[in-house]
């Protein structure tokens, strides 16, 4: 069965329909991708979807309604909270497991069953309630705010301050090079030894021839 918005569906509250506009539209988009065959594909973001959700768009719903003094507050956040762990259960049956025919169907009559039993019967008491007793909703700005302000007072813990930047460790000098070794010195070379002087060799004295004896005339 094929769901479509259109005005029967309008609860008269903005916040709440738009939230309602984007579950039909993704539930469309299942059923478009299983009579094409591929919502195998398209079921873990469908998932995805799912939790995101039942942590704000419900979160959100219920501000609303504590808001105004919706009298039918608890009743209404009973049939959320059941909605909200049927949800988280199919996440974990699934968590890195192969998505069959079986789990495509069961998760579309999910869907449609709560689009039709919660949107056409319980949140038409909501806008009904806002009706009878002449209520002026807030801006949805300022349902956001609450919401947030909310959801901090129900965790009853402060938020930690944020650690501050630890500083830089300033870059380490590099150690001066050290000075290289001086060479040492060449030795110096020994000085060759002096040629001793050559000796001229003295003459031998020529032998003085003796006088001719002189010959008798």
């Amino acid at each position: 069965m094929f769901i479509e918005w259109n005005d029967d569906l309008t609860v008269g509250i903005e916040a709440i329909d738009d939230e309602h506009k984007v579950l039909i539209l993704e539930f469309g988009k299942l059923y478009k991708l299983m009579r094409e065959g591929h919502g195998h594909e398209y079921f873990d973001e469908l998932l995805e979807f799912l939790e995101t959700y039942i942590n704000t768009y419900i979160e959100r719903e219920e501000a609303l309604q504590r808001e105004i003094d919706y009298d039918g507050y608890l009743e209404h956040k009973e049939l959320h909270d059941q909605f909200r762990n049927n949800v988280k259960r199919i996440i974990l049956q699934h968590h890195g497991k192969e998505v069959t025919n079986e789990d495509l169907l069961s998760i579309n009559t999910f869907l449609r069953k709560w689009l039709i039993d919660h949107i056409l019967i319980e949140d038409m008491k909501i806008g009904e309630f806002i009706k009878v007793n002449g209520i002026v909703l807030k801006p949805e700005v300022d349902l956001e705010a609450e919401l947030k302000a909310e959801l901090e007072a129900q965790s009853e813990i402060e938020p930690e301050p944020e650690p501050e930047p630890e500083p830089e460790p300033e870059p380490e000098s590099e150690p001066e090079p050290e000075p290289e070794p001086e060479p040492e010195p060449e030795p110096e070379p020994e000085p060759e030894p002096e040629p001793e002087p050559e000796v001229e060799p003295e003459e031998e004295p020529e032998e003085e021839e003796p006088d001719p004896e002189p010959q008798p005339f």
